[in-house]
Order: C-alpha cells, then structure tokens, then sequence
C-alpha cells in the first residue's frame, strides 16, 4: 500500500511505498529532485496500569475475612456441593453430576452404611480394566494385545521346548550317573578277576568255592581266601585262620562281617555294606566232567582242567539284585545263576577266565549259557541264541 507525502520544497505530492518506508530514511522527489529525510513516530507505550486499591470482600465469599479476623464460617456452605453448569467444557458432568453426589450422601454411599452402587455413568472406567484384563494399557485401550492364534503358537512352543531342555538335562545327568556306576563295576570285575589270578600264581591252582575245618564243614568263603590278593590285604591280616579255624559268623571274626570290600560289591545294587553281589558258579561233584563249571565243591580247579578256552568259560558273576554277607560261604549253581540272570535288568557282568569282562544278556538262551559256565563240555557259544520256552527250569 502506497503512502503519499508533500515535498517539502517544491510542494508537490510523493508516493512512497510501505516497504521503502520501513528499510530506507532518505526520500528524493523526482519533481525536482532534492532529498529529504522521513521522520517516523515513536510507537505509543501504553501507561501501566494503575493499582487497584483494595476492595472489600464480597458478601457471597465463604472465605471472606470476617470482622473479628477470621473466616467466616456461617457463610460457607459445607452441605450443598457446587455443581458446574451445563456450558462449562472443563466440567466432567459426564462421571460427576447432582445424582452421585446424591448417592454418596445416601445410605448407600461411601459416607453412609452401605457401599455405594455402581452406575452406568462407570462404564468408561469398566471398559478400560477390560482392555488392561486382555492384555492391552488401562490409559491406552488402543494398544490392547489380543491372543492371537499365532501368539498361542509361540507360547506353547516355548513351554514345549522348556520342557524338553529340562528333560534332555535330566536325561543326561541320569546317563552320566549310569555310565559312571557301570564302569565301577566294570573295573571291580577285572580286580576279581586279577585276584583269582595272582592265587593262581601263588598256589598253582584257584580257591575252592569254601573253605572247611577238620570236620569238612565250610567256615567261610573263597573271598576271605583271595583277600590277601586284593587292595584289602590288611583286613586277611587282622584275623588268625589258622586252626582251629573258626566259622565268619563266630565271636572274634567280627573282621569277616564289617563292610565288604568294594571289589566284590556292585555299584549300581544299592545292597548293604556287609553284601557282595559278586559269586562263581559251582556244582556238587558228578562223574560227567562235561556237566562241570569252574568250580566243584570240595575241589581245587587248576587253569589245565578249562579245554573250552579261557575266553569262553565264565570266572565270576555280579547280580544287582541278589547278594549276601561278603565272608558267608555258598554260591550259585547253574540253574541259579541261570534263573538270576532273567531276573536282572537287561543283563549282567560276567568276567572271563581271561580277564575280560562281558555283558551277559538277560535274553541269553540256555544252551548258550551252559557252554559258558561249563570248562570241558566241547561245546562253544557263538550266536548268543535268545531265551525260549524250553529254557524253563528243572522243578
């Protein structure tokens, strides 16, 4: 917008535009062209407003200073609330209003004797717990988190895959024990099997299964006889057995019945500590040589007697599920070592007269098991036939 001003010398009449006015003092008419300045106006600076003098109180203000200096209570109403008007865009007239501030006040209310009863106008604040109940924010029902199929998915897969990490652990530590308990006894059969040996070395022959007194009455077991030969040798030497030789159940041979030695125990048995599970299989003498084991009561055996093979004929067995006291004479025959040997879990150790120690199945048939525990019969296990029917045994 143009401003129009006279030329203060030859006065004729200049438009000057509003932005040369604001950035440009110096104006030059073209009429005849002398230069003059543009004087501006101060801006007008209103005057402060003046204080107002003090005021008395209206007569409707409760807080009002009252004469005698305090407030007075008689103007201020404490039973009628104030209630915003209707125009009022502040006023929350839609979750307060005359009517609840009625119900408060009623004997239902919070200030009478019952609990105050739940309105329609509360339905804003039931729909926001019903939004934080599926899973979404109280504030922000927008963001409610629904159980979708896909979520479902995830959180069973995780449960899923929590339990079967917690089972693998499990079954890992179980396999870790097992493997441990069976090398234990893995390595006690190899000792019996040394000790056996080293008696051989020293005598010429192996122990009888037991060994008797001048009235051929068995006193204790072929493991009190190789015990001199064990990494237990200090217990041999703690009793007397020389004659008269008294029986490991005798007053004086509490030796004989304190724990056993660890050799001749099964680790995965859980049996006493005075038990072995350890045991050689050992028959009444018979005029059929082939029918024999290892060991024939009332007899040495001698390496020369086995015609089968050292690595074929059976020296010694452990039963997890059988045991008795270490020293106390009595083994198994063949039909009892036969009929433990269904009895235990899966199988069980036997240690060769060689030295070497198998897994004897539980499933072994009969035939293959009597070429095994037999010295001399000619017959050799091969296939290592499974059980049947016909493998009962005698009544």
């Amino acid at each position: 917008m143009a401003k129009k001003l006279p030329c203060p010398k030859c006065k004729k009449t200049i438009s000057i535009d509003h932005e040369s006015a604001e950035h440009s003092d110096n104006i030059r008419c073209n009429a005849c062209g002398s230069t003059f300045k543009l004087t501006k106006k101060p801006n007008k600076v209103s005057p402060p407003a003046p204080i107002a003098s003090p005021t008395t109180a209206a007569d409707n203000d409760p807080f009002a200073t009252s004469p005698a200096g305090g407030l007075d209570l008689a103007a201020m109403n404490f039973d009628a609330p104030e209630i915003p008007a209707a125009g009022d865009p502040f006023a929350l007239a839609d979750q307060f209003d005359a009517a609840h501030w009625d119900a408060m006040n009623s004997t239902n209310g919070p200030f009478g004797s019952q609990p105050i009863q739940a309105t329609s106008n509360y339905n804003s604040g039931q729909s926001q717990l019903a939004n934080a109940a599926k899973g979404g924010s109280r504030d922000n029902p927008k963001h409610a988190q629904k159980l979708t199929p896909q979520r479902v998915i995830l959180i069973v897969a995780g449960a899923v895959g929590g339990v079967l990490v917690l089972l693998c652990g499990i079954g890992g530590l179980l396999f870790a024990r097992s493997y441990m308990l069976f090398n234990a006894d893995t390595k006690n059969m190899r000792l019996v099997a040394l000790a056996f040996h080293n008696y051989e070395s020293a005598y010429k022959r192996l122990p009888a299964p037991a060994s008797v007194d001048a009235n051929r009455k068995p006193v204790w077991s072929w493991t009190v006889a190789v015990l001199p030969f064990t990494d237990d040798k200090a217990r041999f030497e703690s009793f007397n057995p020389s004659s008269p030789m008294l029986s490991w159940d005798a007053p004086g041979n509490e030796i004989l019945r304190s724990a056993a030695p660890a050799s001749f125990k099964s680790a995965r048995a859980g049996s006493s500590t005075s038990e072995r599970n350890v045991f050689v299989v050992s028959a009444l003498p018979t005029d059929d040589y082939r029918k024999l084991p290892m060991f024939v009561e009332g007899q040495y055996a001698k390496f020369s007697r086995v015609t089968d093979g050292a690595a074929n004929t059976i020296l010694a067995m452990q039963f997890t599920r059988y045991s008795q006291p270490w020293a106390q004479p009595g083994e198994v025959t063949i039909d009892q070592a036969y009929e433990l040997l269904g009895k235990e879990p899966g199988g069980c150790l036997v240690v060769m007269l060689d030295g070497s120690v198998k897994w004897l199945p539980n499933a072994t048939s009969r035939a293959d098991f009597n070429a095994m525990v037999t010295r001399e019969a000619g017959d050799f296990f091969s296939t290592m036939g499974k059980r049947s029917s016909d493998d009962h045994l005698p009544q």
